[in-house]
């Protein structure tokens, strides 16, 4: 795969898709921050996998197509700027809490099924480069635009990422969590009702609970299990610790009480604690 060696950071006024005090003139889109970033456990950005999850071009335009902001990197085990992103900008990545995926691989062809939607879609598009899948490439897209962050990269190129981020990836309020025990130290710190999402209940989430949850400011988590099996000993444990037998579809309402114990509720109707909290 042709590797290329340069970086782009396009500054031009887009639409305006969310505002907070963080607002500059630009593209400010929202995005799920990872909760897995929880402070207590030692940052680890070795390697992609640490950093951030392995998805398909079709994972991340269902997220797209559900109004969720995505960060994505085409990445190559065997690209060396690959890897001298990660060593260089990598605290940058992690420490913005996002919820970044990579596709590697046939990145040709996962870029190639991006790029169609993209056209198709009448996104608008701020490159320097078209979107082939050379690495390392990165890009935060939404249902409207999608921007180039980087093409390329060199050691000398961090502080331009950390630029790029702050002006292009607003911050979110709704948090996802695919490690079970990071997640029960997430919430016992800041106690906030979660959802529980795998394959067969992620388009409610999405459908019914993420557009409302990016307008507001109150928090909200997700508790992704897809890639768990039904049988992990620590799904089982925190089912048994909540009090269901099958957590997948639930929301989940978090109290901390004294001694710092939290205390879990199953809520029993969705759409009427939906409404009620994101009032």
């Amino acid at each position: 795969m042709q590797k290329s060696f340069k970086f782009f950071f396009a500054i031009m006024s887009l639409p305006l898709l969310f505002s907070c005090e963080r607002a500059t003139d630009g593209a400010i889109f929202v995005l799920m921050q990872n909760a897995d970033h929880d402070p207590s456990f030692e940052a680890d950005y070795s390697s992609w996998d640490k950093l951030a999850r392995k998805q398909s071009a079709e994972d991340i335009l269902y997220r797209v197509n559900h109004d969720e902001d995505v960060v994505f990197a085409f990445i190559d085990d065997e690209c060396v700027s690959c890897k001298t992103l990660l060593e260089s900008a990598g605290k940058t990545l992690y420490e913005a809490k996002f919820d970044i995926s990579y596709i590697d691989g046939d990145t040709r062809a996962a870029a190639d099924v991006i790029s169609r939607y993209c056209i198709e879609n009448k996104l608008t598009r701020t490159f320097t480069h078209p979107m082939t899948g050379d690495t390392p490439s990165m890009y935060v897209m939404s249902k409207t635009s999608v921007v180039e962050l980087v093409y390329g990269f060199s050691s000398g190129d961090t502080k331009i990422v950390e630029t790029a981020i702050k002006h292009y990836c607003g911050l979110g309020s709704v948090h996802r969590s695919s490690d079970i025990n990071r997640f029960k130290t997430t919430i016992s710190k800041e106690a906030a009702p979660f959802y529980v999402l795998d394959g067969d209940t992620k388009n409610y989430f999405y459908e019914s609970i993420y557009p409302k949850a990016r307008e507001t400011n109150k928090k909200f988590y997700v508790l992704d299990i897809k890639d768990i099996s039904k049988d992990d000993e620590d799904l089982l444990s925190f089912s048994t610790e909540i009090g269901t037998s099958e957590l997948a579809g639930k929301i989940v309402k978090t109290t901390i009480e004294s001694g710092n114990a939290i205390k879990y509720e199953v809520v029993q109707n969705n759409s009427s604690f939906i409404e009620e909290y994101f009032a």
